[in-house]
């Protein structure tokens, strides 16, 4: 473990005269913010950090720094850190009286419920200061990095970002701490259904192996972190080989977040041993370290072939030798074996022990499982291995879902809410034994209709809300209780302010009705301490920080009636007044100004950055009803307001290059800019900005991704690195066929409102279709596409590794339109998953698209360059519509593309179709045209004789639709060269070819 003290040496090189720097810490802060800014189990952590940017920031900083570096400053710190910390109490299971079933009475089944709820099941969460918080980040970086890179990689929870320290010497200004725990989460689960999958049906590839039969064990420790035994011996085991123990400044570190530990377990009751605090992120690493000897036994217990721990849940998938018995005794004496089987090989490999068949981890009597919660599959190798393929369709079909996008602008509360539990099979009524809401399917369809409910109609989204009310009886209100911050956000966006009084009224009845003293035994008679807050309290607490934050993107005299009743409705819950005192109008107002301010409030609601809303907006304008969430507003504003710049250092996420271009497109048109910027440009203006995300101005974060360049007198080039090669493989293109009436864009030029509800489904529709088949790239019409609507697109686009080219709908500011073509390219790496969209101004506007836009009293914007895109070794341009028909455009790439897009809302079907079956022998390329269904021609084509020439072809039908085809870019590219015969399918090249630029793209 020696490389743990050399790794200190070389983070802390350059800080050299001193035991921490002052940048070191900023980092570490801006680490804490990342970590807490979309965890909705900690929203009240998140307004304490808020409440400590309204202060100087950079004081207190210093004041962390100075105290690590002298003891008598640090001791007083400490002391005030430990004295702010509090315990605080959340809801983990609760029952009506309505849920008792009587054994051997009728069971009653019913769409509503009682009004009296008790609390079975009880959770705690530390809350305390964001000093001692800070500390715990600085205490990550330093010792607990060696601790975590020190275990196995079968430990899969909260394990730290790879790149958090780079090259093992300076750390990352990147607010990302740990791995996104969602891909951890799946590939500690998938790993192990796979490496069962692949014994049993021998998909090693090795002849020698033969199919074995396997066991797949679940277990699950009951109440982790609270049954943890440290004391200060076992923690300076495992924290003293990580760091020198001879610095002063780590020791102080070390120290305190064991004091933090043992101030929150001696509240909680404990006397010798302390638990970990849960919202306390260096009990994430304690707790993966604290069980690594347990890791290792259960990687090398018999037969094992795949171990796998993430946190408190564990897989081991055992295969069975074929000398072995079991499959006989399972046969003779039932399935009982297998359990018996599995828990002796446990025992035997001292991992489990057994005391009065109550089994707890070898070593760690406290850490005790459930016998109930036992899980074995028995997959015999001679049985039907289907089995796996269920265990996988059914616990990951939920997670497959988020690969698509919604295909309904709202989604209704349907029957897949409600959860049934049976005794018998699904045909039979009576077999049903109870009825429970799904919390994971209300949680998702909540966030769907989030991102959704602006291209949704009018009133469908108080339609959502009502049913949703209808839901919300209070057992449920507070078991969901970590959604209370979604659904406000959903009221807040929909201006439907009446929500968010309901709301509060409907949590105010629930704590009002809510017996949580009755189960305060047992394991849970700590919780009668006075020194531990009361679930109520702690609820009214949590609620403060989810509504301070959800109408902060809101201003104008609605809202503020619709807090200031909520103020009156929680302030009327006389048992539970504690934290009462912050419900003021002055102290909501200063929360809401300050998360705005500390840049923590949800940015994926906005329109554009926040630094762009909040100088846009003015956030005490009572007079008028101001959404920072609504485009039109932002684009209408004509304010410049001042906004500080003084924390944008401590930004609790990276800027996305889609934002930062999309933004930039945004405020162009808001500045009624009549020539928007090059794609040259834009990729300056990218690299810049992105950089700007870890406090510097020149590094080459994203240029290894990305270059713009000229080439051939004056041409844009823009290259995309893509883990994608398509020089020996063939390129899955979807082009989409749609239709649209000549009313949409006449609606957009006489500023009406429209419904574009139906036509976000169809994209959703197209875009999960060419999602399902895997397609490269994906093509829509002119003028199809929502502005707003690019976001989601994007976000499928970086997932999927997926080109999109289409239309955005016509545009309207300052007396200028805007037709632009969007291109949005994906980077795929290791490290990073992003879009990168590039905007073109239509070029040439048609007769009689001019016509109608001259005729309000409008002009078109300046049309652009096109540029030349590369991107997966495949290079391609695009056109719009009218810019087709001129012949120096249309020949200014040959040799060059390997595919010519053009983007349509064209009705001269003939004109166009011999336009680019021309240009496909002119060029030598493949051609691609997307147009309305109404008129059709949209196809690919390619330069070959005319019975091959249409890869595909479609016009026509009601419904939108997309077909794929796949193009051969190798192919193509041997004939560009001439370097193969003709076989009488490709057409010759044409006269006069130009070999220098084919040979471009072969560098």
């Amino acid at each position: 473990m020696m490389y743990v003290s050399t790794l200190y040496e070389k983070i802390f090189k350059k800080y050299e005269g001193t035991n921490m720097d002052k940048q070191f810490i900023e980092e570490a802060y801006r680490k804490l913010k990342g970590s807490v800014y979309l965890d909705k189990t900690v929203p009240f952590l998140r307004m304490r950090i808020v409440e400590f940017e309204r202060g100087d920031i950079d004081k207190k900083i210093e004041n962390i720094y100075a105290a690590l570096n002298d003891e008598i400053k640090w001791k007083v710190f400490k002391k005030n850190i430990l004295e702010t910390i509090n315990v605080l109490t959340f809801p983990k299971e609760i029952k009506t009286k309505s849920d008792n079933v009587i054994e051997d009475e009728p069971i009653v089944i019913s769409n509503i419920s009682g009004t009296d709820v008790t609390i079975e099941k009880y959770n705690n969460f530390i809350d305390m200061c964001v000093e001692g918080h800070i500390i715990g980040i600085l205490w990550i970086l330093t010792i607990g990095y060696g601790m975590d890179k020190a275990l196995d990689k079968n430990c899969y929870g909260n394990r730290l970002n790879e790149k958090l320290i780079f090259n093992d010497q300076t750390t990352t200004a990147s607010p990302n701490l740990f791995k996104p725990y969602f891909n951890q989460y799946e590939s500690w689960r998938n790993q192990g259904l796979k490496k069962a999958d692949d014994v049993v049906n021998n998909n090693s590839n090795n002849d020698e192996d033969n199919n074995k039969s396997v066991i797949l064990t679940m277990l699950d420790l009951s109440r982790y972190y609270y049954n943890i035994e440290i004391t200060e011996k076992i923690f300076e085991k495992m924290t003293n080989t990580f760091y020198d123990n001879k610095d002063d400044s780590l020791n102080r570190l070390n120290y305190c977040v064991y004091d933090i530990m043992k101030k929150y377990s001696e509240l909680c009751g404990c006397d010798k041993e302390y638990m970990l605090p849960i919202g306390f992120l260096p009990s994430s690493i304690i707790s993966n370290y604290y069980l690594k000897d347990i890791d290792e036994k259960m990687s090398k217990s018999k037969g094992g072939v795949y171990y796998g721990r993430y946190v408190d849940d564990m897989i081991l998938v055992t295969q069975i030798e074929n000398w072995d018995d079991l499959k006989e005794r399972i046969l003779n004496e039932g399935n009982q074996c297998v359990c018996n089987y599995m828990i002796k090989l446990l025992e035997e490999s001292k991992i489990l022990e057994n005391d009065n068949d109550e089994y707890s981890l070898s070593g760690f009597s406290k850490l005790k499982f459930q016998k109930s919660k036992f899980r074995f599959f028995y997959i015999d190798k001679d049985g039907y291995s289907t089995i796996i393929e269920k265990i996988q369709d059914d616990i990951c079909k939920n997670s497959s879902e988020f690969n698509y996008i919604p295909e309904t602008a709202i989604e209704e509360l349907d029957t897949d809410i409600l959860k049934f539990e049976r005794e018998d099979t699904v045909n039979k009524i009576r077999a049903i034994n109870k009825s429970t809401i799904d919390k994971y399917t209300l949680s998702k369809t909540v966030g769907k209709n989030i991102m959704m409910s602006k291209f949704a109609e009018d009133d469908t989204a108080e339609k959502f809300a009502k049913s949703l009310e209808q839901v919300l009886n209070h057992k449920e209100i507070l078991s969901n209780y970590t959604l209370w911050e979604s659904i406000l956000n959903y009221y807040v966006i929909n201006n439907y302010v009446e929500g968010i009084i309901y709301l509060s009224r409907a949590i105010s009845s629930a704590i009002k009705h809510m017996d949580e003293e009755k189960n305060k035994s047992g394991e849970y008679i700590y919780l009668k301490s006075l020194q531990i807050e009361n679930v109520g309290n702690s609820l009214i607490y949590y609620y403060l920080a989810c509504l301070t934050r959800a109408t902060a993107i809101s201003w104008g005299e609605e809202i503020k009636k619709a807090l200031q009743e909520s103020i009156k409705v929680i302030k009327s819950l006389e048992k539970y007044e504690k934290f009462n005192n912050l419900y003021n109008w002055m102290n909501i107002e200063n929360l809401r100004k300050a998360y705005c301010n500390s840049r923590m409030i949800n940015k994926s609601l906005l329109p554009v950055s926040i630094e762009d809303c909040m100088s846009a907006f003015q956030r005490n304008d009572m007079k008028n009803n101001g959404g920072f969430f609504s485009l039109d507003n932002y684009l209408n504003s004509v304010l410049k307001c001042r906004f500080s710049k003084q924390n944008q250092k401590y930004a609790p996420y990276i800027k996305s290059p889609f934002e930062i271009l999309y933004s930039d497109l945004i405020n162009q048109i808001r500045a009624g800019k009549g020539e928007l910027r090059s794609d040259q440009e834009s990729v300056q203006i990218l690299c810049k900005k992105y950089a700007e995300n870890f406090g510097k101005m020149d590094e080459e974060y994203i240029k290894e991704y990305i270059e713009a360049d000229f080439y051939d007198g004056g041409k844009y080039i823009v290259k995309i690195k893509s883990d994608k090669k398509y020089k020996d493989s063939k390129v899955k293109i979807a082009v989409a066929n749609v239709r649209m009436s000549d009313e949409d864009i006449l609606n957009i030029l006489n500023g009406k409102n429209r419904d574009i509800s139906k036509r976000c489904q169809e994209i959703g529709r197209i875009l999960n279709e060419a999602i399902r088949y895997k397609a490269d790239i994906l093509v829509f019409p002119e003028a199809y596409i929502p502005l707003e609507y690019l976001k989601i697109l994007q976000s499928k686009a970086a997932k999927h590794n997926m080109v999109i080219i289409g239309g955005i709908e016509h545009i309207t500011h300052n007396k200028l339109v805007y037709n632009l073509t969007a291109t949005i390219l994906p980077i795929k790496s290791n490290s990073m998953s992003y879009a990168v969209p590039f905007f073109h101004q239509k070029l040439y506007f048609s007769p009689q698209e001019l016509k109608e836009v001259q005729k309000r009293g409008y002009k078109p914007a300046k049309g652009q360059k096109h540029t030349l895109f590369s991107w997966g070794d495949m290079y391609f341009v695009t056109y719009c519509c009218y810019e087709l028909t001129s012949i120096s455009l249309r020949h200014e790439f040959q040799g060059l593309a390997d595919i010519v897009f053009g983007v349509e809302w064209n009705k001269d079907t003939y004109y166009f179709g011999n336009i680019m079956e021309a240009l496909s022998r002119d060029i030598y390329c493949y051609c691609v045209q997307s147009n309305m269904s109404e008129y059709g021609d949209s196809r690919i084509i390619q330069p070959t004789k005319k019975d091959l020439m249409n890869i595909l072809k479609v016009k026509g039908g009601i419904n939108a639709s997309v077909l794929i085809g796949e193009i051969d870019i190798e192919e193509l590219r041997k004939h560009q060269n001439n370097n193969t015969p003709n076989n009488g399918v490709y057409k010759p090249l044409p006269a006069g070819w130009d070999l220098s630029k084919t040979n471009l793209k072969n560098k």
